[in-house]
């Protein structure tokens, strides 16, 4: 028989219904400050089409474009020896009748399309049973070590619409009396290797294996679960979860969609889902730098954040680890945001050219147009130089989503002090 819940229990899930209607309403991303309206027109067709969630959607393929960008980095400034890499960790929290596996399996069955027609030249029905040969980049659980031999073959990306289970089964967040193993977990590992590009070295009774590993995106849509783990850390006096504080967090609101309001005629003006996800594909491997007004911008930010950081340091450690968090969350954002809109790019050029591509079909064609159409446009040299400069309007659009990751984050795990005597200790 479950245990029935403690006071102090209900009262965190009181408190968590109370702050999510606060975020929906207060702090709600609006994508018209994130992305170029051409590519924000885009994907609100693509939301309107599939009957998902437009905020929602858009914020998943921040992490596709992450998976997809492989040995990508960004320079902070030009002369920066330091590069960041470009893998993310994001967590969208959403309620239970938001659609997650709609969502989901949209996005997951348009990249494995993307793998099968640059492997095979065939196109991939997600209805239809059979192995897709060579496709083992999604992973739903593992162990380190196994997490550590993959990526040695590879890059990765944990992709989930169930993120609670995954979490809490590859024990990335855990309680904060929880037993640790005494061996190299999983999630000390992964904790590692966010922040600098790790060699993966292993001792064998045959001898030493050192590799250098691919790269690790995490992007999980989930229900309240993990947030309402953390919150009870939170008002217990816990200490701050590290593996949390590397987690971009959006909360979205649940939408209701009719069967009236679908689109009657379905015709593409612009580049399907499944095309869009395909030329995300071919944005990979890249050299992201600042123009000088960019470059200005985000170091002014990233000082604003170091001393907010710093201000809280004391007496809302919480939020000052969140503070200091963001600026790699908001560094990273800049060359995800680059990678998005330069898909949309291309995309509008091959829908100029070619009127068939209206057909919406992802298919060997449209591939190989969007290969030559991306080299064409940002890759023309014949060198092997692939270097791009961001603008001033990406590090906006990087700093108002990284401003409203920090809005969301405060009214959840930092209340006032009306809300907090609401929590029964």
């Amino acid at each position: 028989m479950p245990k029935p819940p403690s006071k102090f229990d209900e009262s965190i899930i009181r408190h968590f219904d109370r702050a999510f209607h606060r975020i929906i309403t207060k702090h709600l991303v609006e994508l018209r400050h994130v992305l170029s309206p051409y590519l924000h027109n885009m994907l609100f067709h693509h939301a309107k089409l599939h009957e998902i969630d437009f905020v929602g959607y858009a914020y998943e393929l921040i992490g596709i474009m992450s998976y997809y960008l492989k040995s990508s980095f960004i320079y902070r400034f030009k002369s920066s020896d330091n590069p960041s890499p470009t893998h993310f960790y994001q967590l969208l929290i959403a309620l239970s009748a938001f659609g997650k596996s709609t969502l989901h399996t949209l996005i997951k069955s348009s990249v494995m399309n993307e793998h099968s027609v640059r492997t095979t030249g065939e196109l991939y029905d997600h209805r239809k049973p059979g192995v897709l040969e060579g496709f083992d980049v999604f992973v739903d659980e593992t162990s380190a070590a196994g997490l550590q031999a993959g990526l040695v073959n590879g890059d990765k990306i944990i992709f989930s619409d169930e993120g609670e289970n995954i979490l809490k089964n590859n024990g990335l967040l855990v309680e904060e009396n929880a037993s640790v193993s005494s061996t190299y977990d999983l999630r000390t590992f992964i904790l590692s290797y966010y922040g600098s590009l790790r060699t993966f070295n292993k001792e064998l009774k045959s001898g030493s294996l050192a590799a250098n590993i691919g790269r690790l995106t995490i992007s999980c849509l989930s229900t309240s679960e993990p947030i309402v783990r953390m919150l009870a850390r939170r008002f217990s006096g816990g200490q701050v979860c590290p593996m949390l504080e590397r987690f971009a967090i959006l909360y979205a609101e649940t939408k209701p969609r009719y069967s009236f309001q679908r689109p009657k005629a379905v015709k593409y003006k612009m580049a399907s889902l499944s095309q869009y996800i395909m030329v995300l594909g071919r944005i990979e491997n890249i050299e992201f730098f600042f123009d000088e007004e960019a470059e200005n911008l985000y170091a002014s930010y990233g000082d604003a954040l170091t001393y907010t950081m710093k201000q809280n340091e004391r007496h809302a450690p919480w939020l000052s680890t969140r503070f200091g968090k963001s600026r790699d969350q908001s560094l990273r954002l800049c060359a995800l945001l680059q990678g998005l809109e330069m898909a949309a790019v291309v995309c509008h050029d091959l829908f100029l050219e070619d009127s068939s591509f209206t057909n919406g079909i992802a298919d060997k064609r449209f591939f190989e147009a969007a290969v030559k159409k991306t080299q064409q446009l940002f890759f023309p040299s014949s060198m092997n130089q692939r270097q791009l400069s961001i603008g001033i309007e990406i590090v906006q659009g990087a700093i108002y989503l990284t401003n409203k990751f920090i809005d969301q984050y405060r009214e959840m795990f930092e209340p006032d002090k009306r809300e907090l005597k609401r929590v029964t200790f």
